[in-house]
């Protein structure tokens, strides 16, 4: 199947990763948008995870092609490539060209992670569970 095309079914929202992944992608981006720089509190609403290839572009769920980024951010971002985004990033919100280069150095060194990268995190969002259920 060719790249080019897109995947055309729909999923809900918010389901398609188990809990402790999506802390734990949350607590290695240490709570914070990765395209506009705002920090959140834990436990806050507004953060969701981003596809650096965007889902409907047949990118995959693991860890590797997540970032933690704001609703509004995901939203505007769409299902735009990465070269696209930083042109908007760039242009309507006037981030600057070093700006730009750190993200994308933070995006190559999340591809590069491997599977027990993830699983630290996913140890302190589990002992953190663990705490508050005691």
């Amino acid at each position: 199947m060719s790249l080019s095309k897109r995947r055309t079914q729909k999923r809900k929202p918010g389901k398609w990763i188990y809990k402790k992944t999506r802390l734990a992608i949350y607590e290695r981006d240490n709570y914070t948008c990765q395209w506009c720089g705002r920090k959140h509190e834990k436990g806050c609403n507004d953060l969701s995870l981003d596809h650096l290839t965007p889902w409907i572009l047949w990118g995959h769920d693991r860890h590797n092609n997540l970032v933690t980024c704001c609703r509004s951010c995901n939203s505007k971002r769409g299902d735009k490539r990465l070269n696209q985004w930083y042109k908007v990033l760039e242009l309507e919100f006037g981030k600057d060209l070093a700006e730009i280069e750190n993200m994308k150095k933070y995006v190559r060194s999340i591809r590069r992670r491997t599977d027990s990268n993830i699983q630290k995190y996913r140890d302190i969002i589990t002992a953190q569970m663990k705490v508050q259920n005691d």
